[in-house]
């Protein structure tokens, strides 16, 4: 956040579309579940503090404290939130699902206010794609073939590939990024425009990719 706020002060605009905001949206699903599931079982009045369900929910507990306490958040893989909805699918008391009641209680409307938040915060601006209304700051036709293209050359995730076709399709001049493979395929991928990263990532990573296209910049 540091970041966003020195960009505000030096009047930067930023900018989303929908595959950033299915990425951000998606980290915050998981990361409001893994600190939420923390503290479900002193909902759950009567709960037997040797069953199974108690210790798992116990064991996560300690886990999202120890690594609070490293500074290091955990975050739940969607392998790891695929394990709790299968343990918690069950009747418990009067509750006839906890997995959905631990959704109803902790993630209702909690999505939706944080992107809210997240927009108001950041002042972002909204990159439409929409043939009836494409953003003025989109100035190529952004095309799948060139999203598969750049895929195929550095084997960037499908999702990873259109935010950087978009950033090439567009007049923004800079893409800010902590995302290790979005920094390898912008290296490789020719382009006169800059991508930036910490410096610990680009001091680590940058000498192991050849290349003779020196855009990115920490």
């Amino acid at each position: 956040m540091v970041l966003v706020y020195q960009l505000d002060r030096y009047d930067f605009r930023m900018y989303c579309n929908t595959t950033t905001r299915s990425e951000f949206m998606d980290y915050q699903r998981r990361l409001i579940i893994t600190e939420e599931l923390a503290w479900f079982s002193k909902e759950l009045q009567g709960i037997s503090q040797n069953s199974d369900m108690a210790k798992l929910l116990k064991s996560h507990r300690a886990k999202v404290r120890r690594r609070a306490d490293e500074n290091d958040p955990l975050v739940l893989s969607d392998k790891g939130i695929k394990n709790f909805k299968r343990k918690l699918s069950c009747s418990f008391d009067k509750i006839e699902n906890l997995w959905l009641y631990f959704c109803f209680k902790n993630l209702s409307s909690k999505l939706e206010t944080t992107w809210s938040l997240t927009c108001q915060s950041m002042k972002l601006e909204y990159l439409s794609l929409r043939q009836d209304d494409v953003s003025p700051d989109v100035v190529q036709k952004v095309e799948w073939k060139e999203v598969y293209k750049i895929s195929e050359t550095t084997g960037l995730s499908m999702s990873d590939s259109m935010i950087l076709n978009i950033f090439l399709c567009t007049n923004i001049p800079y893409l800010f990024t902590t995302d290790f493979d979005l920094i390898y395929a912008a290296s490789i991928i020719p382009s006169r425009k800059y991508v930036f990263c910490p410096d610990n990532m680009y001091k680590r990573y940058f000498p192991l990719i050849k290349t003779q296209n020196y855009n990115i910049l920490s």
